[in-house]
């Protein structure tokens, strides 16, 4: 069930971080927000990785403010 809610929240932050671009075609929204998407899982990865905090906890924490500066921008 936590997967579940962390993959939501990444595919939000992604939406939200493609419909913030305001471009005009919906292939190229849908373009950014599959590039958004695989940037914020390989990015949260690389960055929590090195500190061991890629556990359910870490990726709450990290998905939680992604998605809390997507919501803000």
């Amino acid at each position: 069930m936590v997967g579940v809610l962390l993959i939501g929240a990444a595919v939000a932050t992604a939406l939200l971080a493609a419909a913030s671009l305001r471009t005009p075609s919906l292939v190229t929204a849908l373009l950014a927000a599959y590039l958004a998407f695989v940037a914020n899982l390989g990015l949260v990865t690389c960055v929590l990785s090195p500190l061991r905090a890629v556990t359910r906890g870490g990726l709450a924490v990290a998905a939680a403010l992604l998605l809390a500066t997507a919501l803000a921008v």
